[in-house]
């Protein structure tokens, strides 16, 4: 079996201001045929929540979650903004994660709904750092014109990929994605892919510290 076509069915938006970075649902078509809708899911933080349901292709990328400063502000260290005002976005992955280590480190956390005000809040010095993801920080600099610094200590990261329904024909279509993953791998024509959109060659966050798929 081949896969010849994928059609983008559904983009699960979220929120205009995340719309990049949320999963596209695909009908896959292949020299045996269409197989339905909604086969496969796009840019999926590969978890096990996920993985308890579905399969997973190999990685596509990675992302990892991190905590920005303004580019010329002395803060090296998560210890170095002990006290201080820090910006999250509502339901982002990293919410939970600031809002734990608040405790310890006796944070103001601020909740924004749009990314995009949060991080001009930080640029405009009204937060001291902002949690989120290395590409969401890196697409806001360029798109923006912005610049940020991101702390060394990661809080936490995710490989992504493709996700498929946990069947024959889903393990199928798993195999046939991952051997023309591992050829756009090879070439080079994720990486192109990934920078293009993301200002980041995501592809070199993938780790063998954050799960990978299913087997």
């Amino acid at each position: 079996m081949k896969i010849t076509k994928i059609d983008v069915m559904q983009v699960d938006c979220g929120s205009a201001s995340n719309a990049a970075f949320r999963p596209v649902v695909c009908r896959i078509y292949t020299d045996s045929g269409i197989y339905g809708d909604g086969e496969a899911a796009n840019c999926w933080a590969i978890t096990q929540k996920r993985l308890d349901t579905y399969l997973a292709s190999d990685p596509i990328y990675a992302d990892a979650q991190v905590i920005a400063v303004k580019d010329d502000s002395s803060y090296k260290t998560v210890d170095d903004l002990n006290g201080k005002k820090i910006g999250v976005t509502a339901g982002q992955a990293a919410q939970a994660t600031i809002e734990e280590m608040a405790k310890d480190h006796h944070w103001n956390v601020i909740t924004y709904e749009d990314t995009n005000a949060g991080l001009q809040d930080l640029a405009l010095g009204r937060v001291d750092a902002y949690a989120h993801t290395v590409t969401t920080i890196k697409k806001t600099e360029a798109g923006q014109g912005l610049k940020f610094r991101m702390l060394d200590q990661k809080l936490f990261g995710n490989n992504v990929g493709w996700f498929f329904q946990n069947n024959e024909k889903g393990q199928e279509l798993r195999k046939e994605m991952n051997q023309q993953i591992a050829d756009m791998q090879k070439d080079g024509t994720i990486s192109k892919i990934v920078t293009k959109w993301f200002n980041e060659d995501a592809t070199k966050l993938i780790s063998d510290d954050y799960l990978k798929a299913n087997r």
